[in-house]
């Protein structure tokens, strides 16, 4: 049970939409800047079902103005593991909201991913990430209003 008074934690409208419909919240971990050097690149071998399911949910809100799937992995690791580094750009005052959003779609999407899904925000009023540039990266979802923006500039 939530109890507004106890100062527990708030929830987003989305947030309470899924509570209502399946009853609960799945858990996340929120870990705040991860340090070390990370080779990133365009994700591969996406399911293309997920990467739908990543565009549908950014769409269904005002606030995502654009996604990027991308592949990260330790340049000093020995194991290599790669993650998925799903990369959304909004303004700053929205970024939590739509990490938490994007992490509802995650989490309903069937099967699950079998690696493991980071989630990271840029703010879109700022200069756009120059990595996203040097690796040549490209949305897998842009809103109409930043590119309405965009075609001014």
């Amino acid at each position: 049970m939530i109890n507004p008074n106890d100062g527990g934690p708030v929830l987003y409208p989305e947030e309470v939409d899924s509570l209502l419909l399946h009853g609960t919240l799945e858990i996340f971990e929120k870990i705040n800047r991860i340090e070390g050097n990370w080779d990133v690149r365009e994700a591969e071998g996406v399911a293309r079902g997920f990467v739908d399911a990543l565009c549908a949910g950014a769409s269904s809100t005002q606030y995502i103005k654009s996604v990027y799937l991308l592949e990260r992995r330790e340049v000093d690791s020995p194991a290599g593991d790669v993650t998925l580094l799903v990369y959304l750009g909004v303004y700053d005052e929205h970024s939590e909201r739509a990490a938490r959003h994007m992490i509802q779609v995650i989490q309903s999407f069937k099967p699950r991913p079998d690696r493991v899904v980071d989630i990271a925000v840029y703010d879109v009023s700022q200069p756009l990430p120059e990595f996203l540039d040097r690796v040549g990266a490209t949305p897998i979802f842009r809103s109409a209003t930043l590119q309405q923006s965009e075609s001014r500039t």
